[in-house]
């Protein structure tokens, strides 16, 4: 088992990388869902993978990314907020996860 895979094997919001499956049964099932899971699934896996790095690319990712989980915003479509409600995740808990309490 590699450190990404431990990393996320007790994700309490499902697993990070989507699977075709997903795409077209279960939580997703219209374009638009799936285009959030998507959007979603990207930003908690630049997330999870650079929150610690050296790198000076990979901290501004992370950086963007928290602010994009942390904004309670839900004026645009795409907001962390409205993709959360759209696919019935519970926004706390993924902020916490990913932030701590």
């Amino acid at each position: 088992m590699d450190m990404e895979t431990k990393v996320y094997e007790h994700n309490p919001i499902g697993p990070v990388n989507i699977l075709p499956s997903q795409f077209y049964s279960g939580t997703a099932r219209l374009p638009e869902q799936r285009l959030m899971l998507a959007v979603f699934n990207d930003a908690v896996e630049i997330c999870l993978r650079y929150k610690n790095s050296g790198l000076r690319r990979g901290r501004r990712l992370s950086r963007k990314e928290e602010r994009w989980f942390q904004s309670t915003n839900a004026t645009r479509l795409f907001s962390f907020e409205n993709i959360c409600a759209e696919l019935n995740f519970d926004a706390g808990a993924v902020r916490r996860y990913l932030f701590g309490p």
